[in-house]
């Protein structure tokens, strides 16, 4: 198994999210944050050979930085990175031991969604920086009119200062929303999404090719 670029920029997105991860046998790499609020999966152009786990993702990755063009073997217990004359042995651990992703995506029936819309990564950017700037960390998704704004601001003052933007949506709707977000949860790669808000509770983010897709719980539908 090659350790592309593509699966270590997948996994130092993944390890803000959960520090520890399984891998399962496939081309598909799947995590899921500790409280169970941000799942995330993803498809790689690498084959993984064997499902194991990682307890320590950040150690992982410091690790196999020190080699370039490698390729992973694996024993019973162990992942053997190799590249150039150099080798790292590193222990999987117990999966019993880490909270692990289910490897299930969340299915949205065409009957559940409200609506979607584009949001691309520099509008985002900047919803990212008014949180840090206004020193808050809500973030607010509403529909209303045919129209959806995202809002920054302190949900509990209403008549504090605030960031917000209309966007467009791509699927008409007739129903009012509104969900409120930590905005430590949005843990996304830098990219352009289409947002996907359901009826129900988890709203979704994939990437224009669908290979990338999060799915993150509102902290209040109200």
């Amino acid at each position: 198994m090659k350790i592309t670029k593509e699966l270590v920029d997948i996994l130092r997105n993944y390890v803000v999210i959960n520090s520890s991860i399984l891998f399962k046998e496939g081309n598909i790499v799947s995590t899921i944050s500790p409280l169970k609020n941000i799942i995330s999966m993803t498809t790689i152009s690498t084959r993984i050979e064997r499902e194991f786990a990682i307890y320590d993702l950040a150690e992982f990755l410091g690790i196999i930085s020190l080699l370039d063009n490698a390729v992973a073997e694996f024993s019973d217990s162990q992942i053997i990175i190799k590249s150039s004359g150099k080798t790292i042995k590193y222990t999987y651990a117990n999966p019993s031991a880490i909270v692990c992703s289910p490897y299930r995506g969340i299915e949205i029936a065409d009957d559940e969604i409200i609506t979607s819309f584009k949001l691309s990564f520099s509008e985002f950017n900047n919803l990212s920086k008014a949180s840090g700037i206004l020193r808050t960390k809500d973030i607010v998704i509403s529909g209303s009119s045919g129209l959806i704004d995202i809002c920054v601001g302190d949900v509990k003052n209403k008549t504090g200062s605030s960031y917000s933007t209309s966007i467009t949506p791509i699927k008409e709707f007739d129903m009012d929303f509104r969900k409120v977000f930590d905005m430590e949860n949005f843990r996304v790669m830098n990219g352009d999404y289409i947002i996907t808000i359901p009826n129900k509770n988890l709203i979704e983010f994939k990437t224009e090719d669908g290979n990338l897709t999060y799915w993150i719980a509102p902290s209040s539908n109200t």
